[in-house]
């Protein structure tokens, strides 16, 4: 599952889970958009935080998402 979709099935906004794992919102809002990835002890914590519903792979298929609109440029 995408960390965004689990945000958003459990109503949680990106700083109160930013506050949980002890980094930025901004850093959770890049995570769940796919603009960069969390570290390896960060994809521990989400792991661990969602009990196992996102992981590392979900991570790896946001940023694809993400590069893929990129490369589409914005919209007319």
């Amino acid at each position: 599952m995408l960390l965004r979709d689990w945000l958003s099935d459990h109503e949680m906004k990106f700083g109160d889970f930013a506050d949980r794992l002890g980094v930025t919102r901004t850093a959770v809002h890049w995570w769940a958009v796919g603009r960069s990835r969390p570290s390896p002890s960060s994809i521990d914590q989400i792991a661990k935080l969602t009990r196992g519903q996102v992981t590392a792979d979900d991570h790896q298929q946001a940023r694809r998402d993400y590069e893929r609109t990129a490369k589409q440029g914005p919209r007319a």
